[in-house]
């Protein structure tokens, strides 16, 4: 079975095309085959990806933590790929693009936020500026449970690459914490998966981008209707200011810490 998808516009054709042209069929099945793509149609001809939604799937903790292991491999399978597109493909996506969009995020968001907020966020942001740089991955740019399938035997598929660009890692992390909440279990286990723990630089980068993805989310949320994503934002606002954002994951008894 085959799928057509049409993209909104000529970057997120030309990062999808790229992203299943270069890196994709490196995992193996757990990504679509690009089948035919028209630049004049801004489409795309994939394969069929087996499995079931991730989101929304109720799960026993055994199974949640199993999926969550799985992540990390996944995560760390795909920033594992090739170091970078071909120069005439996909721009790498700057810090300054992305705090350059503060203000734009916070003018959509701004009724929906708590007194405070847009404070905290800026606060977050002055403070990230003086960050030193995360180096450039390959990455799948929307690595959250929307996107990613649950196929027979626990195994797991991921679609949807039109924000594939070269990033840092922290970049496909920024849905995740809020998994985490309460959840020591996934944390460990999605970080046993991924191979390794953060650096105390990727966790401070982390929470910046949290923050900035939270802000995003609850302003395009409210406009298209997804209450879902309005909530999930202000649960990440709430722990940043509250310190309990991005704690340091508790390494795996006799674990390396690095």
């Amino acid at each position: 079975m085959w799928f057509v998808k049409v993209h909104q516009n000529v970057k997120f054709h030309a990062r999808e095309t790229t992203a299943l042209r270069t890196w994709v069929p490196g995992l193996g099945g757990a990504g679509p085959r690009l089948v035919a793509a028209d630049p004049a149609l801004l489409a795309v001809v994939v394969t069929a990806v087996e499995g079931r939604p991730l989101h929304g799937a109720v799960l026993t903790g055994a199974e949640e933590e199993a999926v969550f292991r799985s992540l990390g491999v996944l995560a760390g399978r795909i920033h594992a790929g090739p170091p970078s597109p071909s120069p005439t493909a996909v721009a790498p996506v700057t810090r300054a693009d992305r705090y350059a969009k503060v203000d734009r995020h916070l003018e959509a968001a701004r009724p929906h936020l708590a007194p405070g907020d847009e404070e905290h966020v800026r606060a977050v942001v002055e403070q990230a500026v003086v960050l030193e740089p995360l180096p450039l991955v390959v990455t799948h740019g929307d690595f959250q449970i929307r996107n990613i399938l649950l196929a027979a035997g626990g195994s797991l598929r991921v679609v949807d690459f039109e924000r594939s660009a070269p990033q840092p890692v922290v970049r496909d992390l920024v849905r995740l914490p809020d998994h985490f909440d309460g959840r020591e279990d996934l944390r460990r286990a999605f970080f046993d998966g991924y191979g390794r723990l953060f650096t105390a630089l990727e966790q401070a980068h982390l929470a910046t981008e949290a923050v900035l993805d939270a802000v995003s989310g609850i302003g395009y949320g409210t406009a298209h209707g997804d209450p879902e994503l309005v909530e999930r934002g202000r649960r990440i606002l709430a722990r940043s200011r509250a310190g309990t954002l991005c704690p340091a994951p508790t390494p795996p008894a006799g674990g390396n810490p690095s």
